[in-house]
């Protein structure tokens, strides 16, 4: 269900077991324009505000009846001074930062169960230590961004998801309770990016129905994962990122390929003591019974091509931008990214909007996500700030 995040938790909203007051809880999240935590709970109620009709003996109420219809065909009105689409390392940090400037409120949607973006997923070292000065892991990183902005009075709202616009600063929500309408003087654009699956690289061969993963399917069904033996497509930073977490698992690399010329870091390559076969491409993939049983990589200059059995392939970078919401407001789009474009300010060619993250620099790191919700935050304040 659609939660209001509390600080040092993660859990839903409640008595203030995390030290917060609860009148400052229950200004925040007036502030935001969601219901507070104390407001009537009866059947009737709890069947209104989310969205659905009242049963049992408050179905025999017409009052009761009514309320809930109304509320189902009416979206609830929320009026924070600056909502924040996307609860990643962007969002969650620029709503950390705005939550302790303004009165008005900061609401942050994310359309996931849980607050984090792809850091969740992460179980390897490594983040933190650019932003919060200490080496946590993904998910301790992603954990530790959502207790600062709960704590700085930001609102947390998961399992919400932005289907369009009403208007220049209005978006509509839907949620598992009901439909949300958000109203705000400033809208920050946090969605991410995401790796092109398969189908759009163009690879050719086989479509087995188990083995072919990007990095995101990988980490979010690694619970499930039951591979052996690894070829990963690229040499970026996650890429090596990919081989420690299948290590983890039980999954040795057998391969690392990648069209450029030189074979990436060096480090990374000592660390890993993995193989990489550079200026290749995958030429086929080989199924067997439904499975991977092989990929084929053929060398861009001189055409060889050798098979490298394996019963897992992992699609790692070619990014591209989560930009439905601002193909939707019909921002201005770089031809070439498909990112929106921005201004230095982060703004987008629609001055209330603006645009921070992997949403405009698809495939960086999280520490420069983190990095653009600061000063996408900075922005804001400078111009909606004193209003």
């Amino acid at each position: 269900m659609a939660r209001l995040l509390r600080e040092g938790t993660g859990a839903d909203t409640g008595p203030a077991a995390d030290g917060v007051p609860d009148d400052r809880r229950a200004a925040c999240t007036a502030a935001a324009g969601y219901p507070a935590t104390g407001a009537p709970s009866g059947p009737a109620a709890r069947a209104a505000s989310a969205g659905r009709p009242a049963t049992g003996a408050a179905a025999s109420d017409p009052s009761a009846r009514s309320t809930a219809n109304a509320a189902h065909s009416t979206p609830t009105a929320l009026t924070p001074d600056v909502v924040i689409v996307g609860a990643g390392p962007a969002g969650l940090t620029a709503a950390a930062r705005l939550a302790v400037r303004l009165d008005g409120g900061v609401l942050v949607l994310d359309r996931e169960p849980e607050p984090g973006g792809v850091p969740r997923h992460c179980r390897n070292r490594g983040f933190g230590l650019r932003d919060l000065r200490r080496p946590l892991t993904g998910q301790g990183y992603a954990h530790a961004l959502a207790q600062r902005a709960a704590a700085a009075g930001a609102v947390v709202l998961t399992d919400a998801t932005v289907t369009g616009w009403s208007d220049a600063r209005t978006l509509d929500v839907t949620t598992p309770e009901g439909r949300l309408r958000v109203s705000a003087d400033a809208v920050v654009l946090a969605t991410g990016a995401r790796e092109r699956p398969r189908h759009a690289r163009l690879i050719p061969g086989d479509r087995p129905a188990s083995g072919i993963y990007t990095t995101g399917q990988l980490l979010t069904g690694l619970a499930d994962f039951t591979g052996h033996r690894a070829v990963i497509l690229g040499t970026e930073p996650l890429s090596w990122s990919t081989v420690t977490t299948l290590r983890r698992v039980g999954c040795r690399t057998a391969l690392l390929t990648t069209e450029r010329p030189t074979p990436g870091s060096y480090a990374q390559r000592l660390r890993h003591g993995a193989t990489v076969a550079t200026r290749t491409r995958i030429s086929r993939i080989d199924g067997r019974n439904g499975s991977l049983a092989a990929v084929e990589i053929e060398h861009l200059v001189t055409g060889q091509r050798r098979t490298i059995p394996c019963d897992t392939l992992v699609l790692t970078g070619d990014w591209t931008p989560d930009h439905e919401l601002a193909r939707a407001a019909h921002l201005d789009l770089d031809p070439v990214t498909r990112a929106p474009l921005v201004d230095p300010t982060l703004r987008t060619s629609r001055p209330s909007v603006y645009a921070a993250g992997a949403l405009i620099h698809p495939g960086g790191t999280a520490a420069n996500a983190a990095a653009t919700g600061r000063r996408v935050a900075d922005q804001v304040l400078a111009q909606w700030g004193g209003r």
